[in-house]
């Protein structure tokens, strides 16, 4: 069954979460609206969460998120404007997609560590993709 409404919906003491899994789910489709009571998140793992879309700005609020792991689900692309906002993100996981480009990472990205987009099918890895622009 899939999973639709907000991801996490509630009142106030969501607002102090700090780490959410939400692994192995039937969320095909993650939008702005699903995030957004959990500002405070630092880390997010969406792992074989069935994830073949996700909305612009479904991450715009999460500016503490550290930690973004995406891997296993069935994400063909991943442009740049899906990661807006996540000005803290240290380590982001997309391994196991069907990504065949990374586009260039969203300007405020510069905290960036670790970028795993193992096991996919990209075709180019340009200098491009990793300016901060």
């Amino acid at each position: 069954e899939r999973v639709t409404g907000p991801l996490v919906a509630g009142g106030p003491p969501l607002a102090v979460l700090e780490e959410l899994e939400a692994a192995r789910t039937n969320l095909t489709l993650l939008t702005s609206h699903d995030l957004l009571l959990t500002p405070n998140l630092r880390s997010l793992n969406l792992e074989h969460a069935a994830i073949a879309k996700i909305s612009p700005g479904g991450f715009r609020n999460l500016t503490q998120l550290t930690h973004l792991n995406l891997a296993f689900n069935r994400l063909e692309i991943m442009p740049r404007e899906r990661l807006r906002g996540l000005k803290s993100l240290t380590h982001l996981n997309l391994t196991g997609n069907s990504l065949k480009k990374l586009d260039q990472l969203p300007s405020g990205s510069n905290s960036l560590k670790v970028l795993d987009a193992s096991a996919n099918m990209l075709t180019e890895l340009t200098e491009s993709t990793f300016k901060h622009g």
